[in-house]
């Protein structure tokens, strides 16, 4: 009986060993699994933050892309307008200095002694200005 109770004893004492040893592995490779899944977690975490990132990154810099090029536009324009302005002021001027060289007025009409003789010199005016623009504006273009 001793023999038996022995072996019991020792089978008892071996599947115990057994089933720590087992318990052991099975717990070690958990304990690698969790490792390596939160490894793994950090890793795409790390991936996706760093696209984060990049893409907001890539947004700001296409913002400021697009403000500097609508900046440059409205420069553009701007500067086209300050020139046309330029150049119809210089047209005008141009103008206004062909008419004080085509019409002097009359001696008689700086200081008109009557009505009829004020009227008549207001006539003459307008008469040499539409003979002027008429001739101004086919010797030059219309500012």
């Amino acid at each position: 009986m001793q023999n038996t109770l022995g072996n019991w004893i020792v089978k008892i004492a071996l599947g115990a060993i057994l089933f720590v040893g087992i318990r052991f592995v099975l717990l070690n490779q958990v304990t690698h699994s969790m490792t390596d899944i939160s490894n793994a977690a950090q890793q795409g975490l790390a991936r996706t933050t760093a696209q984060f990132q990049a893409d907001a990154a890539r947004r700001a810099a296409q913002v400021e892309h697009d403000k500097q090029a609508k900046l440059a536009a409205d420069a553009a324009r701007i500067s086209a307008a300050a020139e046309a302005a330029a150049q119809k002021a210089a047209v005008q001027q141009a103008k206004e200095l062909a008419w004080k060289q085509y019409y002097t007025a009359p001696k008689e009409c700086e200081h008109p002694p009557s009505w009829e003789a004020q009227v008549e010199c207001g006539n003459k005016y307008i008469r040499a200005k539409r003979s002027f623009e008429a001739q101004y504006s086919v010797g030059m273009p219309a500012g």
